[in-house]
């Protein structure tokens, strides 16, 4: 009797059209035949403008040589160093002795340098806690977007392969 209890809540389990063919819910991803996407190719050329450019891109793209080496200056030291926040008076001499010679620049003195690294921090590309020569600075834009910035200069080209 118990067999045939089991047998017969199988079999009604298997005969209940309702549980085996529920239509597909779609999901947010999906739409109807004849229906228009969610995000569409110009939405994405929109996305892809907008971007690149962007407040912090423009600002790093219309920078001076000197500014955009000190940038790479920076991103190369905190490497070196494995902190985000490093020393400006290390930064000017990285710039000054290694980076300067790779594209053919004379450097100027660590105060002309230093005064880069401040013009910097006021426009808020660099975080920095003084003006000091043992301050501390940190980059406040992604690496990305100056190994970009550096890219599309064909002065400063050579950079690149540091970032």
């Amino acid at each position: 009797a118990a067999s045939a209890a089991i047998g017969s809540s199988a079999a009604s389990r298997s005969s209940n059209p309702q549980q085996q063919q529920q239509p597909k819910q779609p999901t947010m991803f999906e739409w109807k035949q004849g229906q228009l996407p969610l995000v569409s190719k110009a939405n994405l050329v929109a996305a892809q403008k907008e971007m690149f450019s962007a407040l912090h891109l423009q600002l790093l793209r219309s920078r001076g040589q000197w500014e955009k080496v000190m940038l790479v200056a920076v991103v190369v030291e905190a490497r070196a160093t494995g902190r985000n926040a490093v020393v400006i008076q290390n930064v000017c001499e990285r710039a000054a002795n290694s980076i300067a010679s790779l594209v053919n620049l004379q450097a100027p003195t660590i105060g002309v340098l230093q005064h880069v690294l401040v013009k910097l921090a006021s426009m808020r590309l660099l975080l920095s806690d003084g003006a000091h020569i043992k301050a501390h600075v940190a980059l406040n834009v992604d690496k990305d977007d100056v190994a970009l910035a550096v890219k599309e200069d064909t002065r400063l080209a050579r950079l690149h392969q540091l970032l």
